[in-house]
C-alpha cells in the first residue's frame, strides 16, 4: 500500500513517516558532518603538488565526478525499486569510504575513498527529497516548501553539534583521522535503522509505471525545470569556486584554528534550525523571490568572507549564512518537481542534482589555480562573489518565466501572474 496516501496527523508540516525520515537523515549527516567540515584542511596536511596535478582540486573532481553518478543513477534506481532499498544501497560506499579515509588517508587512496563516500552520500541526498516529493504529489502541492525543509532540520541540528563534537574530541587528545571512522559507524547505525524505521513511499503501481516507461526522461521533465536549469547552473558554477576551501580561508587568512572553524560551523548550522519553520512559510509565498535572494545573499556572503578575520566575525558571517541556506533548500526543490509526474520526480530530482553539481568537475580546480595565481583565498571569495552578482539579473529574469500553479502559493500576487499546471 501506497503509505504517503493515507492521511496522517501532522506536527512541524511532517507526518510521522516524514519524521522517520528525517531522523534517519540526521544521523546520516552525522556520519558526514563529523568530519567534513574539515576535510579542506584534511587534505592540505596530507596532499602535496604530484608531477604537476593539483591534487586538492583532483580529489574534489573526483568526489563530484561519483556524486554525479550517484545523482543520475539513484533517482531512476528509486522510481524502479523504491525510495526505501534505494536509500540503504547507499549507506554501503559510504561505509567503506569511511573506512578507507581513517586508515588510508596517503595519495592515492583519498581520492578514490572520498569518490566512494560521495557516491553513496548522494543516493542519501536524493532519496531525502524524494520521499517528501511523494508525499506532496499524493496530497496536493500545498506547503511544499515546507515539507522540504523540516525534512532535513535534524539533519541541520546535527550538522551544527558533530562539529561542535569533534572540535571537543580534537581538543582532548582524539586522533583527527577517527574522526573518519566515527562516521563509518554513523553510517552503519542509519542503515540499520533504514530497515527498520523507514516506510516505502512510493506505491507499487507508480514504480510499475516507472518501469514500463521510457528510463531517459529528459523531455518529459517539462520546459520550466529546464528554464530552472539555466538559472541556477552557472551560479552554483560560482558557488562551487570557493566554497571547498572555506575551512583553508580561516586557518589561514582568517587567524583561527579549525576547533574555533567548528565552533562558527555550529554556530550556522543551528541558526539555520531556528530559522526553518517560519522561513518555509516566506519561501511558500514567493519560491522564485527566495531563490532571487539565494543569489544576491550568498555574493554578500563571499565578500565578507574576502574581507573578514577572527572567530567572532567568523561566527556572525555564518549566522547571516544560515538566511539563503535554508531559503535555497525550500524554493529550489518545490521547484525542480513542479509539474513533474509521480514516476518521474526521482530522476527529475537526480538530473537536476547532477547537472548542479557538474559544475564541481572545473570549478574547484579553477578556483584552486585562482588561488595559487593570486597567493590569496580572499581573492579567490572575492572573484566568486562577484560573479555570482553578476548573475542575479539574468537568475530573476529566467525564473520569471516560470510557472508555478496557483494552488502552490500563499502570496496572491505570485498566484495572479502565475499560469496554472495540469497534470
Amino acid at each position: 500500500m501506497d503509505q504517503s496516501a493515507v492521511p496522517r496527523r501532522e506536527i512541524l508540516g511532517l507526518s510521522g513517516d516524514l519524521w522517520r525520515l528525517a531522523i534517519v537523515v540526521g544521523i546520516a549527516q552525522f556520519s558526514m558532518s563529523i568530519w567534513g567540515w574539515r576535510f579542506g584542511i584534511f587534505m592540505q596536511e596530507n596532499l602535496v603538488t604530484l608531477d604537476g596535478t593539483l591534487q586538492m582540486g583532483f580529489t574534489y573532481a573526483a568526489g563530484t565526478l561519483a556524486a554525479l553518478i550517484g545523482f543520475n543513477s539513484s533517482g531512476l534506481i528509486s522510481d524502479l525499486i523504491g525510495r526505501k532499498r534505494t536509500m540503504q544501497l547507499g549507506f554501503l560506499p559510504m561505509i567503506l569510504g569511511l573506512g578507507m579515509l581513517s586508515f588510508m588517508p596517503v595519495w592515492p587512496w583519498i581520492p578514490l575513498a572520498y569518490a566512494s563516500v560521495n557516491l553513496g552520500w548522494s543516493f542519501i541526498l536524493i532519496i531525502s527529497r524524494a520521499v517528501p516529493a511523494d508525499v506532496i504529489a499524493s496530497r496536493g502541492g500545498s506547503n511544499a516548501p515546507r515539507k522540504f525543509m523540516m525534512v532535513i532540520m535534524p539533519a541541520f541540528l546535527v550538522d551544527g553539534l558533530s562539529p561542535l563534537t569533534a572540535g571537543f574530541l580534537i581538543s582532548n587528545g582524539l586522533d583527527r583521522y577517527m574522526l573518519m571512522l566515527i562516521g563509518a559507524f554513523g553510517a552503519c547505525f542509519a542503515l540499520v535503522c533504514t530497515g527498520l524505521f523507514i516506510h516505502e513511499s512510493l506505491g507499487a503501481e507508480v514504480r510499475k509505471t516507472a518501469r514500463t516507461g521510457s528510463k531517459i526522461v529528459l523531455r518529459g521533465l517539462g520546459g520550466d525545470f529546464w528554464k530552472l536549469v539555466v538559472a541556477m547552473m552557472p551560479f552554483y558554477f560560482a558557488y562551487n569556486l570557493a566554497i571547498g576551501y572555506q575551512g583553508n580561508l580561516v586557518v589561514t587568512e582568517w587567524g583561527i584554528t579549525d576547533v574555533q572553524f567548528a565552533q562558527a560551523w555550529t554556530a550556522y548550522a543551528l541558526t539555520s534550525v531556528a530559522l526553518m519553520y517560519s522561513a518555509s512559510s516566506l519561501v511558500n509565498r514567493s519560491r522564485k523571490g527566495a531563490l532571487i535572494a539565494v543569489v544576491l545573499g550568498n555574493s554578500l556572503i563571499f565578500y565578507m568572507l574576502s574581507a573578514g578575520y577572527g572567530l567572532y566575525m567568523m561566527i556572525a558571517v555564518n549566522m547571516m549564512w544560515a538566511v539563503p541556506i535554508v531559503l535555497w533548500t525550500g524554493g529550489e526543490r518545490s521547484l525542480v518537481v513542479l509539474g513533474v509526474s509521480k514516476e518521474r520526480q526521482g530522476r527529475a530530482l537526480g538530473t537536476f542534482q547532477f547537472l548542479m553539481s557538474s559544475t564541481g568537475l572545473v570549478a574547484p580546480s579553477l578556483g584552486q589555480f585562482i588561488w595559487n595565481t593570486t597567493g590569496s583565498l580572499r581573492s579567490l571569495f572575492a572573484v566568486a562573489a562577484t560573479v555570482a552578482l553578476m548573475l542575479s539579473i539574468p537568475v530573476a529574469l529566467i525564473l520569471r518565466t516560470i510557472k508555478v500553479p496557483a494552488s502552490h502559493l500563499a502570496n496572491p500576487v505570485e498566484a495572479s501572474n502565475s499560469t496554472q499546471v495540469t497534470d
